[in-house]
Order: C-alpha cells, then sequence, then structure tokens
C-alpha cells in the first residue's frame, strides 16, 4: 500500500489537486451534488474502481491547495492518513468538510502606508548616487507569515510583479557582469528561453566560434576571475540529462566538478590565490576554507574550520563570495570574513544574508532584538523584529534573494509583514547615460516589409516586451506584425555589447552598422553583437517581425570593459540623509 507521503512528490497528484475547487463530483459517470450542508472537494484520478480517503495533508504545496478553501471548518491536518492501493493507478479522492462559521474568517490586515526610503550619498568620483530601499506592507503576523504557500497569495500583483521584475534585472545584469569579467579571455554567455522546458539556458562561446563549446548549460555561478587578470573560474550546472551535472571551466579547460565536497560552493579566487571549501561528515559537517591550490585539486592552506549541524535537508553552509583580498563564507546566522566570525566580534547576535551590491558589501545583523542592515561603512535606519531567511523547501521562496545591485525580501515590524527592496538608483547601477529617453516606434500589420501605413505610432519607454500570444496594441493582428524602433542615446567611448531576444526575427543598427541579425523564424532565443563607439550621440534601430505563435521583443546593452560603469555609492559614513515619504 502505498502513501500520500509516497506521493507527494509526484507531478500528477499536485497537478490533480489544484482542481480541488469543483464542487461537483463524478462517481462512475454520474454527478452527484453534495447537500447543502456540506462541501465536497474533489478530484479524479481516472480510477475504474473510485474510493473515498481521509487524507493527512503531509506536504506544504498540498495543504495550501486544501486551506486555500475558505469553507473548510477543520484543520487539514486533522483529516486523517490517505491510504492508495498499490494496483491502482489512479484513484478518486474526495474531501468532505462543514462550511467553517463567519467567526474563524481571517482578520483584515490594518492599512499601513508604502514607505520608501532614500539614501544620498558620494560615488568613488564623486558624482551623486542613491541606494532606495522601498518597504510594502503584505499582511498582519496573526494572519499569516513567510514560508507558506498561502503567504504568497497576499503578495498580491504589484509585488510579484516586482519580484520578478528584480529576478529578470537580477538575471540580465549577472549576464552582463560575466561577460565583462570573459570577454578579456575570448569567451562569451548567450542566453536563450527555451519555451519547451520553460526556462533560460546558456551557451559558451570562444570567440570567433560560431559552435558553442558548451550548450544549454543549466545555471551559470558567479565568474570568479584572479586579481593580475591571469585566470578565470566558471562553474555551470549542465544541460539537462547529461553527464556530467556540473561542470568547471578554469582558464578554457573544461573539466567535471563534483559539488558534494563543497556543500556546492564553487571555487573562486581571493586576489591571485585560489579558494575553495571542503567539507566532511554529516549531519555534524566539518568545513575548510582552504588557499592557494588549484581549483580542483589539493590547496596548500587551511585558513579556517569549523563545524555547522545539518538539519534534514537544511544545508547550513549558505553562501560564499570573494573579491578582491577579502573572502566571506555564510554559515547559518554567521558570516565568517577573512578568518574572523563577524557576529562575536561586532556584538551581534546574528549576522547573515552577505552580498555585494555594487561595489559595497551588504549584510544583515541582530541586536537587541532588532535586525538592521549594514552597508559600505554604515548602519541603515531601517529596523525589523525578524527578516525571512535560511529557510530549506518550499520555505525557502520566501528567504532573501540577492542580484548584482539588488536585495530583496520579507520582514516583520510592529506585527505586520513587509516586503522589501534595496536598490541601487538607475545612475548608480546602469552604465550612464546608455538608455534611450524613449523610442520613436511604429507599428505595421505586415511582416517584413514597411511599404503598408503604419498602424500604430507611439513612443515606447524601452524594447522590452513579452506579448505572448496577443496583439502589441489595440486594434492589431496578434500574428504577422512587425515593428521599427529608433532612438538616439549618449555612449562613452568604449566597445558595447549589444542583446537582443525575440520570437521571431530582429536586427539591430547602430549609426546604420549591423550588429545584431536574426532575421528569421525562431523560438525565443537571444543574439548578442558588439561595436566599438566614440564618445557623444549615436542612433540605435531595431526592427522586429513576429510570423506565429509567441512574440518577444526585447533589446539591452552594456559595456564590455566593466570600468566603464560607473560606480556605486560609497555612502560615507557621516553623509546619510534619510528621506521618508508615504
Amino acid at each position: 500500500m502505498n502513501t500520500m507521503r509516497n506521493l507527494v512528490p509526484s507531478l500528477w497528484v499536485l497537478a490533480a489537486l489544484t482542481v480541488l475547487a469543483a464542487c461537483a463530483l463524478e462517481v462512475g459517470g454520474d454527478t452527484v451534488t453534495p447537500p447543502a450542508t456540506q462541501v465536497d472537494r474533489a478530484t479524479s484520478f481516472d480510477s475504474s474502481q473510485p474510493g473515498e480517503y481521509t487524507i493527512e495533508f503531509l506536504s506544504p504545496r498540498i495543504s495550501h491547495v486544501a486551506r486555500a478553501e475558505e469553507e473548510m471548518a477543520h484543520p487539514v491536518d486533522e483529516l486523517g492518513p490517505v491510504t492508495i492501493p498499490a494496483n491502482r493507478v489512479t484513484v478518486q479522492i474526495n474531501l468532505t468538510a462543514t462550511a467553517a462559521p463567519s467567526s474563524t474568517s481571517r482578520p483584515e490586515p490594518t492599512p499601513r502606508p508604502t514607505r520608501t526610503l532614500v539614501l544620498e550619498g558620494k560615488d568613488q568620483d564623486g558624482e551623486g548616487a542613491q541606494l532606495i530601499i522601498h518597504e510594502m506592507p503584505i499582511v498582519e503576523a496573526k494572519v499569516i507569515g513567510p514560508g507558506r504557500f498561502e503567504y504568497a497569495d497576499q503578495l498580491g500583483g504589484e509585488i510579484l510583479a516586482r519580484i520578478q521584475a528584480l529576478r529578470d534585472r537580477a538575471a540580465e545584469r549577472s549576464l552582463a557582469r560575466a561577460n565583462a569579467f570573459l570577454a578579456p579571455f575570448g569567451y562569451r554567455l548567450e542566453s536563450r528561453f527555451d519555451p519547451e522546458w520553460n526556462r533560460t539556458f546558456h551557451d559558451l562561446y570562444r570567440k570567433g566560434e560560431n559552435e558553442p563549446l558548451l550548450h544549454g548549460l543549466k545555471s551559470i555561478l558567479p565568474v570568479s576571475v584572479s586579481a593580475s587578470g591571469t585566470g578565470f573560474l566558471l562553474v555551470a550546472e549542465n544541460a539537462p540529462n547529461t553527464r556530467p551535472p556540473y561542470l568547471l571551466v578554469e582558464d578554457g579547460q573544461v573539466q567535471s566538478w563534483d559539488p558534494e565536497p563543497s556543500a556546492r560552493l564553487p571555487p573562486a579566487y581571493v586576489g591571485d590565490a585560489l579558494a575553495r571549501i571542503t567539507t566532511t561528515g554529516f549531519p555534524t559537517i566539518t568545513y575548510q576554507v582552504e588557499l592557494g591550490g588549484p581549483a580542483v585539486h589539493n590547496s596548500t592552506a587551511v585558513v579556517y574550520t569549523g563545524t555547522a549541524v545539518a538539519v534534514g535537508a537544511y544545508m547550513p553552509l549558505r553562501s560564499f563570495t570573494t573579491w578582491d583580498e577579502h573572502w566571506v563564507l555564510e554559515v547559518d546566522d554567521h558570516l565568517i570574513m577573512d578568518g574572523i566570525d563577524l557576529g562575536p566580534a561586532l556584538g551581534y547576535n546574528a549576522a547573515f544574508g552577505f552580498a555585494r551590491i555594487g561595489e559595497q558589501s551588504f549584510y544583515f545583523f541582530e541586536q537587541d532584538g532588532q535586525v538592521q542592515i549594514s552597508y559600505g561603512d554604515q548602519v541603515l535606519p531601517n529596523a525589523y523584529e525578524t527578516v525571512f531567511h535560511n529557510q530549506c523547501c518550499e520555505a525557502s521562496i520566501h528567504n532573501v534573494e540577492t542580484g548584482p545591485d539588488a536585495v530583496w525580501f520579507h520582514a516583520l515590524r510592529e506585527g505586520v509583514w513587509y516586503f522589501v527592496e534595496a536598490r541601487l538608483d538607475v545612475e548608480s547601477a546602469e552604465v550612464a547615460p546608455s538608455a534611450c529617453a524613449s523610442w520613436q516606434a511604429t507599428y505595421f500589420d505586415d511582416t517584413r516589409g514597411y511599404n503598408a501605413p503604419p498602424v500604430v505610432k507611439r513612443d515606447d519607454a524601452q524594447i522590452d516586451f513579452d506579448w505572448g500570444h496577443g496583439a502589441p496594441a489595440p486594434g492589431m493582428v496578434a500574428d504577422h506584425f512587425s515593428v521599427r524602433w529608433q532612438c538616439t542615446a549618449q555612449f562613452r567611448a568604449g566597445t558595447y555589447r549589444f542583446t537582443a531576444t525575440s520570437d521571431d526575427g530582429l536586427r539591430l543598427y547602430v549609426d546604420g552598422q549591423p550588429v545584431v541579425d536574426a532575421w528569421f523564424d525562431h523560438p525565443v532565443r537571444t543574439f548578442t553583437g558588439e561595436i566599438s563607439l566614440a564618445e557623444g550621440d549615436h542612433e540605435v534601430i531595431a526592427i522586429y517581425y513576429e510570423n506565429t505563435g509567441v512574440a518577444v521583443a526585447k533589446v539591452s546593452w552594456a559595456p564590455v570593459d566593466a570600468s566603464l560603469r560607473i560606480p556605486a555609492s560609497s555612502l560615507p559614513g557621516g553623509q546619510r540623509h534619510g528621506i521618508i515619504e508615504p
């Protein structure tokens, strides 16, 4: 006999349970309507001999489905276990519950104002830059908190859209940063969305070669370059169903990488020395930070040793960050920086969530019952009772997330959970000034020519469109259309990499010179091209056509030379100015 615990990981069970909202159930081909005093929830697994079962929900994902039904009067945990005949491929499950009394309805959260904190400072060139912290209230803690799937229902469309935008922005900037590091070695990464897998894959190319060195990589870990600029490391998760699962590219040589001995934390450069994590034992883990040896072979010096305990699927070693001559290992609620545990050294009860935002260090610390933020060389004025972090499994969806220029998290203050994002402003995170103020856009009901009269003329703030199967504008067709965008943008002198993502064709020109040519039918793919520009204004033109199916068009660019980027604000101590606006 199988149990629901055995079936929880099965996608078909999860998919079937999503239709629990059906109020009538089919048994033996007949529709049975439940009594008015009862509420039946059912899902059919196409069993020839369906039966009724009581259910013990052993997964937050499944309990979310049931608890979303407000009529359920009994706690899901009390419904009992499910047993399913081993010789049956499918069964039918019925839930019966009495409607809950109105007194058990969830309380409505008290409205709270959104707050924005703008920190003024100076960048390394003496120019203005800002770290913007935006807080948005979610729900009162007495109703629900992070770590449960129901909490996502409280976020609302605006916050969910902000989270997705932050993730997309982080992926784009991480790719640009990786390519800036790889370019001097003659390598580049290209990303492409695969609709069949519903995910983005990456291809690694050598300069001058049309075929990728590595194809279909599932994920790319941060690229690390030695201080002298003579070596680089790239760790990637290999293509699906491909062995070995992980690859290490060291100075152009590709080899397998075993993530287990290092708790899935990749090797990286600290100055010109290679650093790696090694671990032994389980669940009590002894870990070491080693410096000086090759990325895969034995290192020459152990610079730190410690122990931590794994609990179930939770792994205590969380992240390993390196820059210049420094390294930080995050273990549980401890940040070990260059061999020193920051918590005890600075009088903190806990320290976690380390990241490099711009060129500054960012982390959380707990002291005197409050969680605060350290950024650069100062403590930010935000204070919280709790910041949700370091959870595993389903609850990890609400952990702290970071990108090259932003951190976003869920925090509790005065009985209310907030969604908080801390990000560098455009001037300190973008290449300045390299964006068009607006694009002059002309839309045609015509696929490959522009002889027909335009249907729509408008200004588009940016070329960042995913129309899906819909039309690009009211009154237009969803297929067989084309668009021409034109703008004039100001650039600093240097080489720039232009990135275009499209489905179907797209061409990109700078001052009349072709930079990207993807003028053919294809699913969502990303293409890049490079061009050297003198300082000043340059005309950028993108032309696009959609044949049939999904329509996507996105264009961006970044300098190949990272030195062209405006440095992030250093926010010197004593020069902070807080502006709080409701």
